[in-house]
C-alpha cells in the first residue's frame, strides 16, 4: 500500500510537530531552500548514467536515481531537529505524546521471525554494526566477518532459548584479526533481541585463555526479567526459537 505525502503530512508528520519534512527531488537545482548539498565518494561509483536511460552521465546523488519514486523507502529529507521529534512520537517513551498506541509499538519493536538466528542473517547484521561502530584508523577500515570460518548453534542459558556464533574476524584494508564470540538472546518484556560479544585481537599472544574469560562473561547477561543467581545453568538441549504471534496493532 502507498499513502500519498498528504496523507502521510495530514495522519503522520504534522501531529508529530513535523511542518518541515518533504518529498526530495533528483538535482541540485531542485534542492529546498535549506536543504544540505550532496556528496558522493570517489569510490562509490560517483558518476553514472541517469535514472532515465538519457545516456547523459550524472552525480550519482544528483539524477542517479528517481528520487521521488522511492517515496517511503528513502525519498523524505528533514532536519536534525524535525528527525528527533518524529522519533520522540513513536517511541513509546511518556516524555513526549506518542502518534501511535503502546500495542503499535510493541508490536513494531516486537520478534516475531525465527529466521533471526540464522548464520548468514546474524553475518550480515554483524557486519553493519561493526562497519558503523568499529572503523579502523584510516579510511575504508572496519572489521567484518570471516563468514568461511563462522559456527553456530542453539543452546539454553538460564532456561531461556539463546544463540551462539563464533569464528573470526577482520579488518576490512588492514592487516588486524583474531577469534570472536556472540550470544544473542530474546528480551521478551521489551520485545528485542539482545547480542553480547567478545574479541580479540592479540597478535603475538596465545588467544585460549583470553576467549575463555571474555566468553564466560557473555553468560553473565542479565535480562530485565531475569533474576541474579548463584548458578548459570547451561544446556545444549534447546531447539529452535519458537514464535509467538505478534499483538494486533490499533
Amino acid at each position: 500500500m502507498v499513502f500519498s505525502k498528504d496523507f502521510i503530512n495530514e495522519n503522520v508528520l504534522f501531529p508529530a510537530g513535523c511542518f518541515d519534512m518533504h518529498i526530495a527531488a533528483n538535482y541540485y537545482e531542485e534542492k529546498r531552500p535549506n536543504e544540505v548539498r550532496y556528496y558522493t565518494h570517489e569510490g562509490d561509483g560517483k558518476y553514472i548514467e541517469e535514472y532515465n536511460k538519457s545516456g547523459r552521465i550524472v552525480e550519482r546523488c544528483y539524477g542517479g536515481n528517481n528520487i521521488p519514486l522511492l517515496s517511503g523507502g528513502g525519498a523524505w529529507c528533514g532536519s536534525t531537529a524535525e528527525l528527533a521529534r518524529f522519533v520522540a512520537a513513536i517511541d513509546g517513551r511518556p516524555e513526549v505524546k506518542d502518534i501511535i498506541s503502546m500495542e503499535s509499538f510493541q508490536q513494531m519493536i516486537e520478534y516475531t521471525d525465527k529466521d533471526t538466528f540464522t548464520k548468514d542473517y546474524f553475518v550480515h547484521k554483524r557486519d553493519s554494526v561493526m562497519k558503523i561502530n568499529i572503523p579502523g584508523s584510516r579510511e575504508g577500515q572496519y572489521i567484518q566477518t570471516d563468514a568461511d570460518y563462522v559456527n553456530v548453534k542453539n543452546f539454553s542459558v538460564k532456561g531461556e532459548y539463546a544463540f551462539e556464533a563464533r569464528g573470526l574476524w577482520y579488518m576490512e584494508n588492514d592487516m588486524m584479526g583474531g577469534p570472536f564470540v556472540s550470544h544473542a538472546r530474546v528480551d521478551r518484556p521489551n520485545g528485542r533481541v539482545v547480542v553480547v560479544e567478545a574479541f580479540v585481537y592479540a597478535p603475538k599472544d596465545k588467544k585460549r585463555d583470553m576467549m575463555r574469560q571474555l566468553e564466560a562473561a557473555l553468560y553473565t547477561l542479565n535480562l530485565p526479567q531475569e533474576q541474579e543467581i548463584e548458578e548459570i545453568v547451561i544446556s545444549p538441549e534447546v531447539q529452535e526459537e519458537k514464535v509467538q504471534a505478534p499483538a494486533t496493532a490499533e
